[in-house]
């Protein structure tokens, strides 16, 4: 293996908490008694291990700094983060997935802080996938998120949260889950006070206008 570190040496570092942030990104922290996040199933440490130290085996792949600067230019247009429309979003959405499955699985690491900014690009690659899933299924304009192509909120079919669920072969689902809060009345949204502002803050703000 042609690398700055061997396997054997990088599980050795690991074990030893000598890896510093490297290795508490990939394995996580120490789990709280009786905690179940973080902890490798019994039944698949060997799988898990191939997959963490993939990057490490690639000889001829991509630069993980390069990679970040490619999905960047991806997510940064100005039609696709602020001022978002379907076609720009599903035309970055469709990069997005050509980038999931054809650049990332080539990133190479020569050391362990090269192999975290590979899973951390496999990881923003996600996010920014489940965030234009999102963005296209919130059809209206509602706080920071605006869209040219929907012009109003829509309190009656989306006053709710969005999710996004990923499943075990890799696709997501976007769903909706009811939210329990009112919609701001019109006139508390004009004058910027928020209906279950506290009477202390609020007289505090009347105090600042009136100085």
């Amino acid at each position: 293996m042609k690398s700055g570190i061997s396997r054997r040496a990088f599980m050795k570092g690991a074990a030893a908490g000598t890896l510093g942030l490297a290795a508490a990104s990939l394995f996580g922290g120490v789990p709280a008694a009786g905690a179940e996040a973080g902890v490798i199933p019994a039944e698949k440490p060997g799988e898990l291990t191939e997959e963490i130290l993939a990057p490490l085996l690639v000889t001829n792949g991509c630069d993980p700094n390069w990679a970040r600067d490619v999905l960047m230019g991806i997510m940064a247009p100005y039609w696709v983060c602020l001022a978002k429309n379907e076609t720009a979003m599903e035309s970055a959405l469709a990069q997005v997935c050509q980038f999931r499955d054809e650049i990332i699985p080539k990133l190479r690491a020569t050391d362990g802080h090269g192999l975290r900014l590979c899973h951390e690009m496999k990881h923003k690659a996600l996010i920014a996938e489940a965030k234009l899933r999102a963005s296209l299924e919130r059809r209206e304009y509602r706080g920071y998120h605006y869209r040219t192509d929907y012009h109003y909120r829509d309190d009656e079919n989306f006053l709710c949260c969005i999710t996004v669920a990923q499943g075990e072969n890799g696709g997501m689902k976007v769903g909706t889950t009811r939210t329990s809060g009112r919609a701001i009345p019109p006139r508390a949204a004009r004058s910027g006070t928020r209906p279950d502002a506290s009477p202390a803050r609020t007289g505090r703000r009347a105090c600042r206008r009136s100085r």
